[in-house]
């Protein structure tokens, strides 16, 4: 009898060992699958003790020791992440919602069954160590990192009410005019910080701001939103990185140049966007010939119910020269005067939430704004055709007919002489606008890219 007992625990240990050796190995065969899916190496920039910026090369199996030196205490166990359920994905990443610690987070990552190219997971591991030294309440943070399977995981506040596109296009959100123009002056407000930080975001659009679920916009660079809009990206040649053609300014377009100026135009297109309640910019217009029409000078249209002001603002982030378009504090200046706000309320705009937006209004700005902002809610269904058609899309000619009064703006950029030609003002470069137009001009060396492009010369990480 005992050794029947016996024979039966040791069958049973046996069995377990077995299960054990077979969960192992099967572990080591789906790592050694998502290995040879990944690169063996990454590219990593990261601050060395003077503050310049260091290009390191890691093996990807030491690459938790390189981002620990990083992050520091933001370096997270993944253990304590409990992912729940999808929340976006595209061809090569997805985002998780997911529970650290009580807390509702998103989590950031590549998908393991499709693996991609050292550039890729490069550019990726870039994103989101750039939001490490983000501080602001409009723009996104990162509260750590996670590596699993040696793959790097981006852990992120949560947000409930998604991207701003998605928001302003949902029917069943009750928005007044009111609130679309406090949208973007916190988007206003999140690049002026950005842009006072010397980054330049190169990818600002309504797909790219989040919003929580009190209505607070997030500014945030996803690449995800490259792949999952696809439709809103196009190549300018076959073998090209995808660009946002209908966001980018026209020195972008042309030259390729980008700088918080550029960063300047996309904003108008996003206030664009958001004053439709999600309309597709140039929408029946292909991707071939948009570059040709805008620099023969087309831009969209007012969106029905903004007002001229706001309008006015968009065309100004719109005007050929960078260095003659308003900067981000001036823009959110100027939505701040056109909604009426004054000092004490501009300086924490920022955090007001939409819902609490009503009551802000009624009590401190209402009657105190000689801007008259229709009260009645929107939706997107009573906004018209949010797809313009070509033959509605303006061109812009700087000659008023004689009986038009020139086009002002609190920032005005031209007047017209007696024959009607267009007179430059005294906003040109030399004047302190133009000056600190160039102080945000990205060509310096001190300028942080969001977007960075990646060095072919790098040091040995030890």
């Amino acid at each position: 009898m005992e050794m029947i007992v016996g024979l039966s625990i040791a069958g049973f240990v046996a069995l377990v060992i077995i299960g054990v050796l077979i969960r192992v190995a099967h572990k080591r065969l789906v790592k050694r699958a998502i290995a040879s899916r990944f690169p063996e190496y990454v590219k990593v920039n990261v601050p060395d003790d003077e503050g310049k910026n260091a290009y390191y090369r890691v093996e990807i199996t030491d690459l938790e020791r390189m981002l620990s030196r990083i992050l520091g205490d933001r370096m997270l166990d993944f253990s304590i992440i409990n992912k729940r359920e999808i929340s976006g994905q595209g061809q090569f990443g997805i985002v998780y919602r997911a529970e650290m610690k009580g807390r509702d987070v998103a989590v950031k990552t590549i998908k393991t069954s499709e693996g991609c190219t050292e550039d890729q997971l490069s550019e990726f591991l870039q994103e989101g160590l750039l939001m490490k030294d983000f501080d602001h309440p409009n723009v996104l943070n990162l509260i750590g990192v996670a590596l699993h399977d040696d793959i790097p995981h981006f852990v992120v506040p949560y947000m409930a009410n998604k991207d701003l596109k998605e928001y302003v296009r949902d029917p069943e959100k009750r928005i007044t005019v009111r609130h679309l123009m406090g949208l973007c002056l916190q988007v206003a407000h999140g690049m002026a910080y950005l842009a006072d930080q010397k980054f330049v975001h190169r990818d600002l659009a309504a797909r790219n701001c989040m919003v929580s679920a009190d209505i607070v916009v997030k500014i945030a660079d996803f690449g995800l939103s490259r792949d999952i809009y696809s439709e809103t990206y196009y190549r300018i040649t076959d073998h090209s990185k995808p660009l946002p053609v209908r966001w980018m300014a026209i020195e972008s377009l042309v030259d390729g140049k980008f700088s918080s100026m550029s960063d300047v135009w996309s904003f108008g297109i996003l206030s664009w966007e958001v004053m439709t309640r999600g309309g597709f910019p140039y929408a029946d217009i292909d991707s071939y010939m948009l570059k040709a029409l805008i620099i023969s000078g087309h831009r969209p249209d007012k969106p029905e119910y903004c007002p001229q002001q706001l309008y006015i603002v968009m065309w100004d982030c719109w005007h050929l020269d960078p260095y003659e378009r308003p900067t981000f504090p001036e823009i959110a200046a100027d939505i701040s005067n056109i909604l009426g706000l004054n000092e004490d309320l501009r300086s924490s705009f920022s955090t007001f939430s939409g819902s609490s937006f009503d009551t802000l209004y009624e009590s401190n700005v209402r009657g105190h704004s000689e801007l008259h902002i229709d009260d009645n809610y929107l939706s997107p269904k009573n906004q018209g055709d949010l797809k313009q058609k070509h033959q509605n899309i303006p061109r812009i000619n700087l000659k008023n007919k004689k009986d038009e009064p020139p086009l002002q703006s609190p920032l005005t950029r031209f007047h017209r002489d007696s024959a009607g030609q267009p007179r430059y003002s005294t906003f040109g470069t030399n004047s302190t606008f133009g000056r600190n137009a160039r102080n945000y001009n990205a060509m310096s060396g001190d300028v942080r890219d969001l977007n960075p492009y990646y060095r072919t010369e790098f040091q040995t990480f030890r």
